[in-house]
């Protein structure tokens, strides 16, 4: 804090600073003489890179009474205008993540009608399975294994015969 008092007196813009043993930089004009207003302006504070809602670090500025005229006086990063930037960034972010959700919502609904549309056609082929008459189906399929067994037996008859056979 001293450093800081002996910079400010050392500037030559007409204040002289002191800084106390409790943390507390009193400022005072140079002359008695002197008119106008201690203005503070952009202020930085070293290592301040992110707003917060109770700033640790800040100033409170006192009249020589001692009475508070302006408190947590702060870094200008903790400005809402300096944190624009980041706002942008969040609201984007927070756009294509809801651009995400909804694509992945639809895919779902989606998904979820081709299962609908799947069950309904499984539904109707089990109950075509119920209604179906097992002594006709097993017929059909002796059927269907005779002549099987009927092509099977031609093939092979055919197929061993030589060409002095057809000679013949």
């Amino acid at each position: 804090m001293s450093e800081l008092a002996t910079a400010i007196t050392n500037s030559g813009v007409g204040v002289t600073a002191t800084a106390s043993n409790s943390g507390v930089l009193s400022l005072a004009a140079t002359s008695n003489s002197a008119t106008g207003e201690i203005k503070l302006s952009d202020i930085s504070i070293e290592g301040y890179l992110l707003a917060q809602r109770d700033p640790k670090n800040y100033i409170d500025v006192l009249a020589a009474d001692g009475t508070t005229v302006v408190a947590k006086l702060s870094d200008t990063i903790q400005a809402l205008g300096a944190q624009g930037t980041g706002l942008e960034a969040l609201v984007s972010s927070i756009g294509l993540s809801r651009t995400t959700a909804g694509a992945r919502l639809n895919n779902a609904e989606s998904q979820k009608e081709v299962l609908v549309q799947r069950s309904i056609s499984i539904k109707s082929e089990i109950g075509k399975l119920r209604d179906a008459d097992i002594e006709t189906l097993i017929t059909e399929l002796q059927s269907i294994l005779v002549t099987r067994d009927a092509a099977r037996q031609t093939y092979s008859t055919v197929n061993n015969q030589t060409l002095f056979d057809f000679l013949r």
